[in-house]
């Protein structure tokens, strides 16, 4: 994966910079104090991840958000907590608070890799690879009922009975997954070609009841329709 560092402060842009160059799967291609600078950079160029301070002199890291490419993923640097729900608007794949620390930057990146691997998984196959256990586990698309959120965890729940605990966020994951997958709630991800019954605040998949937050209600109405 390749990335950018954007950050006005050089000690902050010079201790990511170490973080990052200690990761072998990952290439630091520019380092900006610039923003604007940056991002013409990663238009012109190949880049999967941006470290983006959010508070800079001509340009805020948020507002230089909106104009990145759908396809970089956003990783915020910053000394402000207040701007963390923010981020989030703005599909943010994480939020570090300063001084970072080479743990922050790794569990950041191993984020990144989720994320690829599920997005180029799914746009060529009909099945994903998850990290459960040590292990690579292949789950296939349609063997999917629904997926739970669980703190930093996502569960998948299968048809054979199964259920796989893997590290990644369902934000991640709802990207990633085919168009048949919905989310009904904050916390859970379903199958509609699996769901058997609807009513106004839940659905049933096999012996499963989902709740359905009131947000997504209309979404739920639309599996009737459809």
């Amino acid at each position: 994966m390749n990335c950018v560092i954007v950050d006005d402060e050089p000690y902050a842009q010079a201790l990511i910079q170490e973080h990052v160059s200690a990761i072998s799967d990952v290439f630091v291609r520019g380092v900006f104090f610039n923003p604007i600078k940056a991002l013409e950079f990663v238009h012109n160029n190949d880049i999967q991840i941006i470290f983006l301070d959010i508070n800079m002199p001509e340009i805020s890291g948020m507002e230089l958000a909106e104009s990145i490419p759908e396809d970089t993923r956003i990783i915020f640097t910053t000394a402000y907590a207040e701007y963390a729900v923010k981020s989030y608007s703005v599909n943010a794949l994480d939020y570090l608070m300063k001084p970072i620390n080479f743990e922050q930057v790794e569990g950041a990146i191993q984020k990144a890799r989720v994320y690829f691997n599920l997005k180029y998984q799914s746009d060529e196959s009909d099945y994903i690879y998850v990290k459960s256990e040590y292990k690579q586990v292949k789950i296939y698309f349609n063997e999917i009922l629904y997926v739970q959120n669980i703190k930093d965890y996502v569960r998948f729940y299968l048809s054979n009975g199964n259920k796989i605990m893997s590290l990644m966020s369902l934000k991640s994951l709802e990207t990633t997954l085919p168009d048949h997958f919905i989310k009904v709630h904050r916390s859970f991800i379903v199958n509609k070609r699996k769901v058997g019954e609807i009513s106004t605040n839940k659905l049933k998949i096999d012996q499963y009841e989902i709740p359905v937050s009131e947000r997504h209600r209309k979404i739920v109405k639309s599996l009737v329709m459809s």
